[in-house]
């Protein structure tokens, strides 16, 4: 049973992840419905299975806020974002 509940939270991060394009785990814990947690530790699995890509620190912005797809997330601050490899 575990096991396929696991199975199931690994499907709808993945799906959200795919939605949203790039997603900290704030955000995919609200689109998934799972709490923060449990959607880390299912990024660090994903992460280790080399299924997404890390990107951390503060972005170096070539365009202004209100332009940026990542605004939502970013707000100027140092980030862990993570997307869907190729």
């Amino acid at each position: 049973m575990e096991s396929t509940r696991l199975g199931e939270n690994l499907r709808r991060v993945l799906e959200a992840l795919s939605r949203e394009g790039v997603a900290d785990p704030a955000l995919l814990s609200r689109a998934t419905g799972i709490p923060r947690e449990r959607v880390e530790l299912i990024l660090l699995m994903l992460r280790d299975m080399r299924v997404l890509e890390v990107r951390e620190g503060k972005p170096a912005c070539s365009q202004a806020c209100e332009k940026c797809p990542l605004a939502r997330l970013c707000q100027g601050k140092n980030l862990r974002l993570y997307t869907l490899k190729p």
